[in-house]
């Protein structure tokens, strides 16, 4: 579980959670955030981001220099991977900011 970050103040984390109290909005800046990485522009209106999109093979199927090593485009297939997981980190962190309203308990029910 990921630590509530601590280096911001009331008021940037108040407006973080505003932020994430609008769905439409964080699926809108994942988006932009991430087409590069996951899609190459490839993203569909309306449609969320999902990383379940094969990225590897563009970057695999990119002419290969003559004579460069393989492990050159391995290296590149881990750029890529932990380019995406910091980013997904942080949206995840954003998560630990979330409002949580106190649940109220329940008035005992009358007879």
């Amino acid at each position: 579980m990921l630590e509530k970050p601590t280096y911001l103040n009331e008021i940037e984390e108040a407006e973080v959670q505003k932020f994430l109290e609008n769905p439409t909005m964080l699926e809108a800046v994942k988006k932009v955030l991430l087409a590069n990485i996951y899609f190459q522009g490839k993203l569909e209106k309306g449609k969320p981001a999902d990383e379940g999109n094969n990225i590897f093979m563009a970057q695999l199927t990119q002419p290969m220099v003559e004579n460069a090593p393989a492990d050159i485009y391995a290296l590149q297939v881990k750029s890529l991977v932990n380019g995406i997981r910091i980013l997904e980190t942080g949206f995840q962190k954003l998560e630990t900011l979330k409002k949580v309203e106190p649940v109220k308990p329940k008035a005992p029910k009358g007879r």
